[in-house]
């Protein structure tokens, strides 16, 4: 036979290896960069779902709804009805173990 060439050297088996850990290294970067877009494109699309939902809300609101959400808090009457303690009155208490 002609055209074939058994492998005479060792060095023919050491660039066979080189070849395959390269592609293998060449491989590895390429799923390692296809895993890095499709993390980005995820993040990117939360984003803009995040900034869709709130921003449409607030674009066809009228004036005096916006008035109202922005006026919106917590009259004297009802500051006055929270229950309050006393942080001194608690610091003085003793701890009680099982």
């Amino acid at each position: 036979m002609k055209g074939f060439r058994a492998p005479s050297t060792i060095q023919s088996y050491n660039d066979r290896d080189d070849s395959i850990i390269s592609n293998s290294s060449c491989l590895l970067i390429v799923v390692a960069a296809v895993l890095l877009i499709l993390i980005c494109v995820l993040t990117l699309r939360e984003i803009s779902r995040c900034i869709l939902r709130y921003n449409v809300r607030f674009l066809f609101e009228s004036a005096k709804a916006e008035a109202s959400r922005l006026s919106k808090g917590l009259d004297k009457d009802e500051l006055r009805k929270i229950p309050v303690t006393d942080q001194r009155r608690i610091q003085n208490l003793k701890a009680t173990y099982m």
